[in-house]
């Protein structure tokens, strides 16, 4: 049944007398006989487009100058073309049906054509007519400023920056939030990218400016993998600790990149450069790091690269309480997980170390204070302290009256006051390995030195007697 037979009547643009009328099976959304069967392009505006306009488009898209001039004329208050014409996609068969957005899809206008496609001449020639409408968007609403920026079309930017036709240009959005420069960071376009982070028309734009997911230009870069883009950036002062909606941030979208290589690089500059240095041990919403995402994504060299740093802390949890070294194994990548494994109690033990060295130093040097307050204590207070473990290489017995007596102590306390010198003993051995180990190095340094300047001396000597000879 048509929509007349069921007492439903046709909106004007969807009846008789354009170009064409929509009667597509395939936009019907709606199964319910209460609803019209055009429900999603009730808010549609068909143009009538005419054969010349129809030309003026693809004449656009073709870069066809002089079929342009032809078409429009010196006059255009007298020509039948509409400069901002609108074309449905599909025109003149059936339209192209958008059923997530419930409309019908459309082509660009003739001036929106041209900066998409990168048509200078045409850009300059539609700028200096000033007749038709500089301020169109495409259906994601994107401005021509958006559609020249993605593509990379340096100069078209440049002459629509200078124009300034729109004012604002460079703050506008689009569908999803996103400004020309997150475009231009998001496609890896670093001509572009330089080219508006140093104009100075009106205004710079926000660099750190946030996409409808709070994503910034600088984690878009970072997700795509263009180093240089990211470089820019950094040293023109983006935020390298932005956070996205679900708290990702620059670095942990280097580390989810597939190439590896990439990967490395980004997190290298992210950690290293003078500018601004990430956090290495910075968690999303979810309690990831950076070292987490990259042993999900099984990518090793950057594992190695993140562990090399001994602030890495990999014993972190995300919030389904698994470490890296669990979302590898996992994965089954037993190589991998067992390395991470033996590195970090390696590092464990290393850090336990040091701590125990540092106190057994930190006593040695309190040693004086901690003796003088014991020997004025009573005989009890002392073999009460000694009894619990404390403060054992502070006791004297040469100082304490009495105290030879008690046998059970002072076998106990000669055996440590024993332990303690010979590990003070190895500790001095050490320190004098590394001395002399440091001492062999500098002399190696120093003779390497040597010969490398006796060799220039007998190059300059050969080139001196072979100038002579000439």
């Amino acid at each position: 049944a048509t929509p007349e037979d069921k007492g439903l009547e046709l909106p004007a643009h969807l009846k008789g007398g354009g170009d064409f009328v929509v009667r597509d099976e395939s936009v019907i959304d709606s199964s319910s006989d209460d609803e019209p069967w055009w429900d999603g392009v009730y808010d549609t505006h068909i143009s009538d487009a005419s054969e010349k306009e129809l030309d003026l488009i693809d004449a656009c898209k073709d870069n066809d100058i002089d079929t342009v001039l032809t078409l429009i004329g010196d006059n255009i208050q007298q020509s039948e073309v509409n400069l901002d014409c609108r074309v449905c996609i599909g025109h003149p068969g059936p339209p192209k049906y958008s059923r997530r957005r419930r409309t019908v899809m459309y082509e660009n206008s003739p001036f929106h054509i041209c900066c998409e496609e990168g048509h200078l001449d045409l850009v300059e020639y539609f700028i200096k007519r000033e007749e038709c409408n500089f301020h169109t968007t495409d259906m994601e609403l994107r401005t021509t400023l958006h559609s020249a920026c993605e593509r990379g079309h340096v100069q078209i930017v440049k002459l629509l920056l200078k124009e300034q036709k729109v004012p604002n240009m460079l703050s506008e959005t689009d569908r999803l939030g996103r400004t020309p420069l997150f475009l231009a960071a998001q496609k890896g376009q670093l001509e572009v990218l330089k080219l508006l982070c140093k104009q100075t028309y009106r205004r710079k734009p926000d660099i750190d400016a946030k996409a409808d997911n709070e994503s910034t230009p600088l984690i878009a870069a970072c997700r795509n993998g263009h180093l240089e883009c990211v470089k820019l950036l950094v040293e023109k002062g983006a935020n390298v600790e932005a956070e996205m909606d679900k708290g990702v941030r620059p670095l942990m979208a280097s580390a989810i990149i597939p190439d590896e290589k990439v990967s490395v690089e980004l997190c290298t500059f992210l950690l290293t450069n003078n500018t601004q240095k990430a956090e290495l041990n910075a968690v999303d919403h979810n309690n990831r790091t950076a070292f987490f995402f990259a042993c999900q994504e099984e990518n090793f060299p950057l594992v190695m690269y993140l562990a090399s740093h001994e602030e890495l802390n990999m014993k972190i949890a995300c919030g389904s309480a698994f470490t890296g070294q669990e979302a590898l194994l996992q994965k089954k990548n037993k190589e991998i997980g067992f390395w991470v494994r033996d590195l970090q109690r390696t590092r464990d033990k290393e850090r336990k170390d040091k701590i125990e060295r540092a106190n057994r130093e930190l006593g040695m040097k309190n040693e004086g204070p901690k003796k003088k307050q014991l020997i004025n204590d009573d005989e009890w207070k002392i073999v009460k302290e000694f009894k619990k473990g404390r403060n054992l290489d502070v006791l004297d017995v040469l100082h304490y009256p009495g105290w030879e007596k008690k046998n059970w102590a002072r076998d106990e306390f000669n055996e440590d006051q024993a332990r303690k010198a010979r590990e003070r003993k190895e500790m001095e051995e050490e320190l004098k390995r590394a001395a002399e180990e440091e001492e062999r190095a500098m002399k190696e340094r120093m003779e390497l030195e040597e010969e490398q300047r006796r060799r220039k001396k007998e190059k300059e000597e050969r080139l001196t007697r072979k100038v002579k000879k000439k």
